[in-house]
């Protein structure tokens, strides 16, 4: 008779890989589909917050600002400051071209407002531009771009593929 040696056999071992693959597979799209939900969630703020600073420098006849900190995730005006919630931050994907209306310039930075800052006039006016979001491993993309118009818009728009889907 022979005495069982301590450890584990090569099918307990087989066994016990196929389980923590097949785990790995099922959850691996829960994150990513969790990352495009955070994202869209962060587009959406900052969308609601540009309309909240539009409406109150119409109220209160001033001029204010929205400053964008793209190197510390943030944005700020004279009375908050809020954080992008991780894994989100400004930024783009690797050989993107914009603006969404019509991209055709490389996109190299993740804002183009005037010295990262997004004015809100009196009258209702806002200063043109663009600020793109992604998630840190830089697989999903949004952009929220104020346009020239004689009252202005602001647009969210999705990246998918090598094109821009607006989403309202």
């Amino acid at each position: 008779m022979r005495k069982s040696r301590p450890g584990f056999s090569l099918i307990e071992l087989t066994i016990i890989l196929a389980l923590v693959s097949l785990i790995a597979c099922l959850t691996l799209p829960l994150l990513t589909f969790f990352n495009r939900f955070a994202l869209l969630a962060q587009a959406e703020k900052i969308v609601s917050m540009v309309t909240y600073v539009q409406h109150k420098a119409i109220i209160e006849h001033e001029t204010h600002t929205l400053t964008l900190d793209t190197a510390h995730a943030r944005y700020m005006d004279d009375k908050f400051t809020e954080i992008l919630n991780p894994p989100i931050q400004f930024g783009i994907k690797p050989n993107t071209y914009g603006p969404p209306s019509k991209p055709t310039t490389l996109l190299t930075r993740p804002s183009t407002f005037a010295n990262d800052q997004i004015l809100f006039y009196p009258n209702g006016t806002i200063s043109s531009g663009t600020v793109y979001l992604t998630d840190t491993s830089k697989a999903f993309m949004y952009a929220i771009s104020i346009g020239v118009a004689q009252m202005p818009y602001v647009r969210l728009y999705r990246h998918a593929g090598n094109t821009w889907m607006p989403i309202r």
